[in-house]
Parts: C-alpha cells; sequence; structure tokens
C-alpha cells in the first residue's frame, strides 16, 4: 500500500492463483513459538487511534493506522522497509488480527473487516478476479453493447470509497496491497485468527 493501493488503473487482472503451494500456516503453531509474544498479543500495542478514527467515521485515517498497525505487528524489519512481507503475516498473534477485525465490523455494521472479505472471498472460491470485483477494487470499463465486460483496477486513493454509504460494497475496507501481488491479502485472509469466525459470519 500503501496498502490499499495495490490496484493499477487499466491493468487487466489475472484470473489464476499462482503462489498457493500448500497453506502457509501448516507449520504456524511450531514458527510461532520462535516469536511468541506476552498473551499471544504484541505488549503494549494500543488500537484506541484506530478505534477513535473508525467511530468517528474517518475511514481513510482508520484504513491508514491499520496499515500502521500492521507494519508494527510483523515486527521491525517490516517498519524499516515500510511493507509487509507475506511471509511475515504467519507470525502476527491471532488476537491482534481479531482485534483490529473486530474494530472494523463494530463501527461498519460487520460490512468492513477482514473475516468480512474472506467470507466473500470464499464465496467465489477464493478467485481474487470475482472478490475484486464484489469489494469494488476493481471498476468495470464502459463497452459497447454486446461487447465483453472489462474491469480495471481503482487508482488509490481517490477512487476508492472512504464512507459507508448504501452503495459501498461490503467489504471495501480494510484496503490490502495488491502491487506485488495477492499473496499478502491470501495470507491475511488464511490467517488461523479468522477460522472461528467463518460460521458466525454466514
Amino acid at each position: 500500500m500503501a496498502m490499499g493501493a495495490g490496484l493499477r488503473g487499466g491493468a487487466r487482472v489475472e484470473t489464476h492463483l499462482s503462489f498457493e503451494r500448500g497453506n502457509p500456516f501448516m507449520s504456524y503453531q511450531n514458527k510461532h513459538k520462535l516469536r511468541r509474544r506476552s498473551g499471544f498479543a504484541v505488549a503494549g500495542l494500543s488500537y484506541q487511534v484506530l478505534e477513535q478514527r473508525l467511530g468517528s467515521g474517518e475511514w481513510a485515517l482508520a484504513d491508514q493506522e491499520t496499515r500502521r498497525l500492521l507494519l508494527v505487528l510483523a515486527g521491525d524489519a517490516a517498519v524499516k522497509r515500510n511493507y509487509v512481507f507475506f511471509s511475515e503475516v504467519q507470525f502476527i498473534p491471532a488476537s491482534d488480527l481479531q482485534t483490529i477485525d473486530q474494530l472494523w465490523r463494530k463501527h461498519s455494521n460487520s460490512r468492513f473487516g477482514y473475516s468480512v472479505q474472506r467470507r466473500i472471498w470464499n464465496k467465489v472460491n477464493r478467485d481474487f478476479t470475482e472478490f475484486f470485483k464484489k469489494v469494488g477494487w476493481m471498476k468495470r470499463l464502459k463497452q459497447g453493447e454486446g461487447e465483453q465486460e472489462y474491469y480495471s483496477y481503482r487508482s488509490f486513493p481517490a477512487e476508492f470509497v472512504w464512507d459507508l454509504g448504501d452503495s459501498t460494497p461490503e467489504g471495501h475496507l480494510p484496503l490490502t496491497n495488491a502491487l506485488r501481488g495477492t499473496q499478502l491479502l491470501a495470507t491475511i485472509l488464511q490467517h488461523p485468527a479468522f477460522h472461528d469466525q467463518d460460521q458466525q459470519l454466514l
């Protein structure tokens, strides 16, 4: 991202994933022990700013704060380079991702949040092209009658929707960078933090 940036205007979209060679969390429990933190959460990390932004409907600032929190949760190297490697997501404590997700759902009437995005992603059989369309990260290009429909990525930040209006697509926020591919988003959506919430959101 800019986490939501991830979308190139006018670019064609790949319809298949190529990175998923097994679940990156198959050895999650063992790897997590290497960087286990107090209470499976990052000690001293505050979510007050995120809650304030969400509570006041400052969606763009809330999205920005979410990016900052993910960088901190991913570790010092991620903070230094200013983006998160998908391989670092497995080390983020489940309780922290759940807190971020719960705040987004709380202040959006369950319209926004990672678990909401996960449900939508699963419904389209984890096809990222269809997912991007569903959550409004792509826009349909005007075509003549009878012609094939084409989509382009929205430009960040101007073309994204920064309010909770009736026409705002479900799962539109928070944004996740796709400029370097879909690995980061897929790994977040597959995180064990959200496994228990699937049934709750059906």
